[in-house]
């Protein structure tokens, strides 16, 4: 999988993009709605709009590309029911998303996912982009609706 997204051609049409993010959803759903991909999703969002190509979003997806590979490399684990689990919580006006972390090492439990590289692995992460009306929350407003999102996609690890 890491060699098809090496090779993988820079897009040239809308059938392109379509593509590629079908190939990086084979390797996590979460990648697509990663901050790296937000380049690409805009050219899916826009209708009669001509495609482009330029250096720039070469440039662009040739870093997507480098980033998406290195968190294959470093791996998604997986849930462990018996572990210490930490659900991490992120807002911005262009999105929000989540990070579940479980502990990994044998540090006090008090040190939480700071206690050491390595120690706290990523299990699962996602991101979307906030809609027109979301843009415009308040922080407090933000973290809320980013709370209710996270805890509904990970019902199944709270619980």
């Amino acid at each position: 999988m890491i060699e098809a997204i090496w090779n993988f051609p820079t897009p040239k049409n809308i059938t392109d993009i379509r593509s590629w993010f079908g190939m990086v959803n084979q390797v996590a759903y979460a990648f697509s709605q990663a901050e790296v991909m937000a380049p690409f999703q805009k050219l899916l969002k826009t209708k009669n709009r001509k495609f482009y190509c330029d250096s720039t979003l070469d440039r662009i997806f040739e870093e997507a590309k480098r980033r998406i590979t290195e968190e294959i490399e470093n791996g998604v684990r997986t849930f462990k029911v018996n572990r210490p689990t930490c659900l991490s919580t992120e807002f911005s006006r262009t999105g929000l998303g989540y990070f579940l972390f479980q502990k990994h090492c044998n540090c006090a439990t008090e040190a939480r996912p700071k206690c050491g590289e390595d120690h706290w692995r990523l299990i699962l992460a996602s991101f979307r982009f906030t809609n027109d009306a979301e843009s415009r929350y308040a922080p407090v407003e933000g973290k809320t609706l980013a709370l209710v999102y996270e805890l509904e996609a990970c019902h199944m690890f709270v619980l």
